[in-house]
């Protein structure tokens, strides 16, 4: 009989059935090893305080921006537009072909975005919160 369990927190026994699992599940789809994810978390600090980061992840070619944060009373000066081309630049040096992310469709970020040369991929209706989102992508060269 199979047993369902939660785990409160990622243990060595499962760290070694996803790391055997997937390379196996990789070399099925890919044909060769592909998922090596590194994280990387980027900030900006104006006179040694925290006014923004960028959070991003890159696996399997693909960048994907988990979180963009400005200070509130520090946006629309540039700073989100240096930590986005900061995330592209690591991504194009891991040579990543595509970068990924989300946000309201109604949030003053969508348009951030497009300025940025991001096209919309796919909507989420009523998605987190109840609210419309969007996905965006770019394509590196």
């Amino acid at each position: 009989m199979v047993k369902l369990q939660q785990l409160k927190e990622r243990t060595k026994e499962l760290q070694k059935f996803e790391r055997v699992q997937w390379k196996l599940t990789d070399i099925e789809h890919y044909g060769r090893e592909i998922w090596k994810s590194k994280k990387f978390i980027f900030t900006a600090t104006e006179n040694n305080k925290m006014v923004g980061l960028v959070e991003f992840d890159i696996a399997a070619g693909v960048c994907h921006i988990e979180s963009l944060l400005i200070a509130q009373d520090k946006r629309r000066q540039g700073i989100g537009k240096l930590l986005i081309e900061k995330a592209e630049a690591i991504a194009k040096k891991f040579r990543v072909h595509k970068i990924f992310l989300s946000t309201g469709t109604k949030w003053e970020s969508a348009k951030f975005y497009e300025v940025l040369g991001y096209t919309v991929a796919a909507i989420f209706p009523n998605h987190y919160g109840y609210q419309d989102f969007v996905q965006y992508s770019k394509y590196l060269k």
